[in-house]
């Protein structure tokens, strides 16, 4: 029983956490900050995850729920599209090319940011190997 209570009260503070940055969200909206409340509450809990504010344990169970049920919380967009569809068949082209670009932009992105992090990666050991072979030479 104590387990359960324990696992209860893990999940509270962890949805009560991210609902506490939901509505700082909204109150950042509402004082003129131009984004989505919700990006807003990310941006937030972000920063106070980065800062330590947060530990990130504290938010844990809740974020892998939710992440474990995302597919789930698709559906409601999805069927929004599908009713919707008139209105988004006369845009269809703009939304094609705006999806491709902002895709091919974000691959492209990705990519160089690994490739730059495995290039640096790689170059790390090799100056400390030459480093340490320059002061066993003088020894």
């Amino acid at each position: 029983m104590k387990s359960y209570l324990t696992t209860a009260f893990l999940y509270l503070r962890a949805v009560a956490i991210l609902c506490l940055f939901l509505y700082l969200g909204q109150w950042g909206k509402r004082l003129g900050v131009p984004l989505p409340d919700t990006i807003i509450a990310m941006l937030l809990l972000f920063l106070a995850l980065l800062v330590r504010l947060v530990p990130e344990h504290w938010v844990a169970p809740a974020c892998n729920l939710l992440g474990r049920y995302m597919a789930l919380l698709f559906v409601p967009v999805s069927v929004g599209l599908m009713v919707n569809y008139p209105a988004i068949k006369q845009a269809l082209l703009p939304l094609i090319v705006a999806c491709t670009a902002s895709s091919a932009m974000i691959l492209l992105f990705v990519g160089s940011t690994i490739e730059w992090q495995e290039k640096n990666a790689q170059m790390r050991p090799m100056k400390k190997k030459n480093a340490f072979k320059k002061e066993h030479k003088n020894v």
